[in-house]
Order: C-alpha cells, then sequence, then structure tokens
C-alpha cells in the first residue's frame, strides 16, 4: 500500500498507448448506444474518461481524485472542450466517496495505491456498481497479446471525407472480426464501432465520426492515431489486397501499366 499523502500534489497522466488499449478493452464488454454513467477511481488528469467518452457518445463521467492537481488540469480542460454537462471531476478518497451506483467503474493503475484491504475495497466496488455480481479486472502485459490473437483481420478500406474549406480528407479503416461481433476502425482519427454486419458496422462509424467531429474542441487536431498493431493489420492486408488484384491483371494490363508514367501527389 502506499500513503495517499504522496498523490496530493502531483499530477499523473496515462500513457498514450495504454490508454487506448484500455479503451479498446472496455469497449468490448458495454454497449456504445447506451448511456452509460462511469465512474473512473484514480481518474488523474482525466485522459481515460475523455478518451471513453469519444466512443461512447451518449455516456457521462465522474472521476475521483486524490490529487487536486490532478482535478484541476481535468476540469480545465473539461470546460475548455464544452463538456462540463457530461463529466464531474472531485477531489477525494475514493473509499469516502458516496456515488449513486453507475453502470460502468474503470480505474488504471490505482487500486494497488488505495490503504484498505482487498475485501473493503471490492466490498465498496460492488456496491458502487449497479450490477454488482460481475466484475472485470484487466491488468499486465500479457492479457494484450491474448486479446491481439482474438482479432482476425477482415479487410482494409479507405474513404474520403470532405470537410468545409479543407476539402477531400483521406482516411483508412481497418475491419475485423472478433468474438463478440465485426468491428472498424478509424485509425486516423482512434475511433471504432462495432455490428453485427459489415453494412452495420459501416453505418454505425459514419455516427460515431459525425459525433467526434461536433465535439472536437476549435484548434484541435483531427488525429488520434489508432495503436500501432491495428496499423500494422491494416498495410499487411493492404499489400496482399493489392498483390491479389496485380496478379489477376492480364499481361496486356501489365504493360499499360508499365507504359504509364509515374506521377508523385506527395513531395
Amino acid at each position: 500500500m502506499t500513503n495517499p499523502a504522496e498523490f496530493t500534489g502531483q499530477t499523473f497522466r496515462a500513457q498514450a498507448d495504454r490508454t487506448h488499449h484500455f479503451v479498446e478493452i472496455i469497449c468490448h464488454y458495454v454497449d456504445p448506444k447506451q448511456p452509460l454513467r462511469i465512474l473512473d477511481i484514480g481518474c488523474g488528469t482525466g485522459t481515460l474518461l475523455f478518451e471513453l467518452l469519444k466512443i461512447l457518445p451518449l455516456a457521462a463521467g465522474t472521476g475521483v481524485d486524490l490529487s487536486e492537481a490532478n482535478i484541476q488540469v481535468a476540469n480545465d480542460y473539461c470546460q475548455q472542450i464544452g463538456w462540463e454537462g457530461r463529466l464531474t471531476f472531485v477531489v477525494n478518497d475514493y473509499l469516502e466517496f458516496q456515488v449513486e451506483p453507475v453502470d460502468l467503474i474503470v480505474t488504471y493503475s490505482t487500486l494497488q495505491n488505495i490503504p484498505a484491504s482487498a475485501e473493503l475495497l471490492f466490498v465498496k466496488i460492488a456496491a458502487d456498481l449497479k450490477n454488482h455480481e460481475t466484475c472485470y479486472i484487466i491488468a499486465g502485459v500479457k492479457k494484450k497479446k491474448i486479446i491481439m490473437d482474438k482479432i482476425i483481420p477482415l479487410k482494409s478500406l479507405t474513404g474520403l471525407l470532405k470537410l468545409p474549406e479543407a476539402g477531400l480528407l483521406r482516411l483508412d479503416f481497418l475491419l475485423t472480426e472478433e468474438a463478440d461481433g465485426v468491428y472498424i476502425r478509424c485509425l486516423d482519427f482512434g475511433i471504432m464501432s462495432r455490428g453485427n454486419t459489415v453494412n452495420e458496422c459501416q453505418e454505425n462509424i459514419i455516427e460515431a465520426m459525425m459525433i467526434y467531429l461536433e465535439d472536437l474542441p476549435d484548434g484541435q487536431s483531427l488525429f488520434n492515431p489508432a495503436p500501432p498493431q491495428y496499423w500494422q493489420m491494416f498495410y499487411e492486408l493492404r499489400y496482399h489486397q493489392e498483390r491479389t488484384i496485380v496478379k489477376q491483371l492480364s499481361h496486356q494490363a501489365k504493360q499499360a501499366i508499365v507504359n504509364l508514367p509515374v506521377v508523385f501527389q506527395y513531395a
């Protein structure tokens, strides 16, 4: 156990790649179309909640943390992006914090620092959950490999998004089959949608992208790239798809390609 006083004046932010990974795991267990209420124990500067609410457009969240500095940073950013109605950040000891039961509790690298027995801690967590019969604990690097092994890449896609005053923006998408359905990820924005069919996935990702763009604060970059393992899947699929196309070309078509001049679009 750690002395809680060590955290009160400091700020802590989860690493971006780990946050992405954690969000991916959480989204396997929740329905993004439900108005979920989320509690983040030891929320730090709110990174995990901010990322979750990008993926879960109807959700609202509460973050609790011992550090006033953390909560100040989280509240400042929340006001900056206009999410005061969706997120609340509170300075408090989780063991003393009172909250109406929520749909989902998340925590990142925090429970081991709470000075309480495991039995007492999980009794409180269970009481703070609406459905307190099931609890998922996700930790460790090995778990990441297990989950990635269950993802079957299906297809790489490229789309064009027309933006006002900016023209066409190329976006890359990865379609995968996973244990609980089909997923499509917009790799450039770092968002994903789930569906029972490919068509449903495509419809859902368009809706998710519109919400993502509408909620994007002025002056903030559009791009929030997905973790490297998904880009690797995308480019491996793209390579095999293009090789398949070339193999199917007739000899005359191949000769025509060879004789075409090469035009470099990007310098």
